[in-house]
């Protein structure tokens, strides 16, 4: 039996188109390009199938809309996102910047729930590099509509640094 054969040729085709149209299938599973990854396998079989089967998936799993979440107290001020992609992912708010004006007086809960204040920035500051305040500590100020997590400040890292000590 000659390889060359066209019963031969056109079975191997037919397998080799198969086996690129469940590639593109896969893709399409892992949020890929189903047509890149058909046209990739159908050229270089084993090889594209390989490097797809290890590549992370595109598309996280979108969150399960029946599933309530807990609101705490510190996400009340703010209104639940009301423009969503089409995927069902809400989009996420901006993060607040942390005002540096030295005028401004602070507040901060401990980790034994006790409300510390009115400091100054220099003594949040001395708080948060001495180790009295984390990134899960809460803080507030006249600019903030209600208490925030350090770590939901886009700038706190710089409360941390002890080169910005006055």
């Amino acid at each position: 039996m000659d390889i060359y054969e066209p019963a031969t040729l056109a079975v191997a085709f037919a397998a080799l188109m198969l086996l690129s149209v469940m590639t593109a299938w896969y893709a399409r599973t892992k949020g890929k390009n189903p047509f890149l990854w058909f046209f990739l396998s159908l050229f270089f079989f084993p090889f594209s199938n390989l490097i797809l089967f290890f590549l992370p998936d595109r598309h996280a799993a979108a969150p399960d809309p029946a599933v309530e979440r807990p609101i705490f107290h510190s996400e009340a001020a703010y209104p639940k996102p009301d423009s969503e992609g089409e995927s069902g992912i809400p989009v996420e708010r901006p993060l607040q910047r942390m005002p540096f004006d030295p005028g401004l007086k602070w507040y901060y809960i401990t980790q034994s729930c006790e409300q510390v204040g009115p400091v100054s920035l220099s003594g949040l500051r001395k708080a948060a590099t001495d180790g009295t305040l984390t990134e899960e500590s809460y803080i507030w100020c006249d600019e903030f509509a209600d208490w925030k997590k350090i770590k939901e400040l886009s700038n706190s890292r710089t409360l941390f640094d002890r080169d910005f000590l006055e």
